[in-house]
């Protein structure tokens, strides 16, 4: 009787290593399928581009990876609503410095949310979750803002080159389905999704052609870029974005009159002119 009592103490006893271990067991199976989701959820075009174990958009991962010498870095982000299957993709460019704003414009709360937050959910209203957010400077800081928006991020370590590297970078990103880019900049806070889909829904019309927005007797981004020229945009250099582009298509060009284009926060007096009575 004394044996069978020694025997059920030992029982006792080891049940709490067991049960210890079990949960140890359940929580590495736990993070193998989250790895797993994230790594289905990721553009087929860029999963070469990612290690076994992909990154998700924590601060601390996309430093390591800028310190390991990554170019670009695709970081899956959950899909979002919108119209789908049209192949039109929105590439939203947000990797400047932000020099002379004097911080982080893409931070700065306009009507409440982050400049960069309000600028994707804009986006995805237009093409859903063909969005893709190009980061640059601080993108360590601004990613995570990221975490549950539609689309996905790129990380453009290349920043410093100017905005055409941005366009390279998104560009570079776009699936074999795309039939159109939707170039738009994050610090146009005065845009709105109305004006996005009026784009949109010029260029649907003529969708061999460019159209663009028209403002201030300029015309500039947003625009839309069909495939025909995505070599074009694949090849630009320097600070001047698409303007360049759009200079020399005059022939293959829609304009969509669009005032709230003309403003860009570049300034924190750009941001008193935004909130200003109209």
């Amino acid at each position: 009787m004394a044996g069978v009592r020694a025997v059920l103490q030992h029982r006792v006893e080891r049940a709490p290593r067991r049960t210890r271990g079990a949960a140890r067991a359940a929580r590495a199976h736990r993070r193998l399928a989250a790895r797993r989701r994230h790594r289905r959820r990721l553009d087929p075009r860029g999963t070469a581009a990612l290690p076994a174990r992909e990154c998700d958009a924590a601060p601390g991962c996309l430093t390591r990876r800028a310190a390991a010498g990554a170019g670009l870095l695709a970081v899956p982000a959950s899909k979002g609503g919108g119209r789908a299957g049209d192949g039109l993709y929105a590439v939203l460019l947000a990797a400047g410095a932000s020099t002379r704003f004097g911080s982080p414009k893409q931070l700065i709360r306009v009507a409440g949310r982050p400049l960069l937050h309000a600028a994707v959910t804009r986006a995805a209203e237009v093409t859903g979750h063909a969005l893709i957010v190009v980061l640059g400077a601080g993108a360590a800081e601004l990613a995570p803002l990221l975490r549950h928006s539609p689309g996905s991020v790129v990380i453009n370590h290349e920043w410093r080159e100017g905005l055409a590297s941005s366009i390279r970078a998104g560009v570079a990103r776009l699936p074999p389905a795309c039939t159109g880019v939707l170039l738009l900049l994050a610090d146009q806070a005065a845009v709105t999704a109305e004006d996005l889909r009026r784009l949109a829904g010029a260029w649907r019309r003529q969708p061999q052609y460019i159209a663009a927005a028209l403002y201030a007797g300029i015309t500039g981004v947003p625009a839309i870029f069909p495939r025909s020229v995505f070599r074009e945009l694949a090849e630009l250099r320097g600070d001047a974005g698409a303007r360049v582009l759009l200079r020399r298509s005059t022939e293959r060009l829609v304009r969509v009159t669009m005032p709230s284009a003309a403003l860009d926060i570049d300034t924190p007096e750009d941001l008193l002119a935004l909130d200003a009575p109209k």
